[in-house]
């Protein structure tokens, strides 16, 4: 083709895929046994019949189809220089276990106050009443994450075994999975209760926009032992939005008001900043690697078990190496080593400027 006057090569590909999936699922749900909860007699009778301690069937599941186009090309702009630009939409099925069909469903007591069930227990530690349902559950009804995403990128030759590339790139996320406290109707002995459950769900519309640059050589025009050394680095920014916080009581309005409009949270698993430095040796039945890998914090969850506030992992380097030697062609012998800089793995609590420690991991 012509571009700025010249012949250029160009070439790609163009695609479109059709996707049925039917998913089915048949599990249990697990409910609290009302003896626990010394309940007084002002406790509802159908409460008393929900908690009965039993473990009732549940299942579910659902069909959905989708048209993913594809669109790849590549333009050389000379010997050493190309161009491509990428266009597509993608889905990513649940994994199975946020699939899985199960609850375990308990309560909270309460003591009556003018007819209205309140939070803890009354006079003589005896609850009257049952507060609330609440538990954790799997989610057989959940929709696949899609996504419409665009890339382009510059790719550089500049030697044999040499190369410098620049990515920038933006998708368009829908129906998200995110853990998260839900008000979700369950029926156990006859009787349906509102459990306020931390399940999986498509939690909506979110966004990843960033770039990546990567270099890799290696020096083979040094002298001899010296032109087995290389290099391979890059780095990748990432700005993502759309999580959303959880109430931690679903029977506030206010609270339930505010989660609605509450987006100002990345989404899980996504640090602003990475890189890595991988310094490497290769030279006749030698081969050896020093790698150091860095991410920053990014969002574990938005509702961490029993706190129900976001969880992150905070900022993470860690150095391995590895040595090999080829023997012959059908036998190779080597060490790996992993977390030479012995670094700690560390889970934070809260909001971005008031985070704190939860706890820490060390790693061997």
């Amino acid at each position: 083709v012509k571009l700025f006057g010249e012949d250029k090569d160009v070439d790609g590909n163009i695609g479109l895929r059709y996707v049925h999936t039917e998913t089915k699922g048949q599990g249990f749900s697990v409910v609290q046994d009302a003896s626990s909860l010394n309940l007084g007699p002002g406790a509802a009778p159908q409460d008393l019949a929900f908690l009965n301690g039993a473990r009732s069937p549940l299942e579910g599941g659902r069909k959905y189809d989708y048209v993913l186009p594809t669109l790849n090309v590549r333009v050389k702009l000379t010997d050493e220089l190309q161009w491509r630009f990428a266009a597509g939409s993608s889905i990513v099925r649940p994994d199975l276990q946020q699939l899985q069909p199960t609850a375990n469903i308990s309560a909270d007591g309460g003591h009556l106050v003018g007819g209205t069930c309140q939070s803890g227990s009354g006079p003589g530690d005896v609850t009257d009443c049952v507060y609330q349902f609440k538990g954790n559950a799997g989610n057989p009804e959940l929709k696949p994450l899609r996504s419409n995403q665009f890339d382009t990128s510059l790719e550089w030759y500049f030697a044999p075994t040499g190369s410098l590339t620049g990515v920038v790139f933006y998708k368009d996320i829908y129906d998200f999975i995110t853990n998260t406290l839900q008000t979700v109707k369950f029926t156990n002995n006859g009787v349906t209760r509102d459990v306020f459950a931390t399940r999986p769900y498509n939690a909506g519309k979110g966004s990843i926009k960033g770039f990546e640059l990567a270099y890799s050589q290696f020096y083979d025009f040094l002298p001899d032992p010296f032109s087995g050394l290389g290099l391979q680095a890059n780095i990748t920014h990432i700005q993502s939005k759309g999580a959303r916080n959880a109430a931690v009581n679903p029977f506030d309005a206010n609270q339930q008001a505010n989660v609605q409009g509450s987006t100002n949270l990345p989404l899980e698993g996504m640090s602003k900043w990475s890189y890595n430095i991988q310094g490497l040796y290769e030279t006749g039945p030698v081969s050896l690697r020093l790698a150091w890998n860095w991410r920053q914090r990014y969002l574990l969850t938005t509702t961490a078990a029993n706190i129900n506030i976001p969880a992150w992992a905070d900022d993470y380097g860690q150095l391995d190496a590895s040595a090999f030697f080829t023997i012959n062609e059908h036998l190779k012998a080597g060490v790996e080593a992993a977390n030479l800089s012995n670094s700690r793995t560390k889970v934070l609590v809260g909001f971005p400027g008031k985070l704190t420690m939860h706890n820490w991991v060390d790693a061997d």
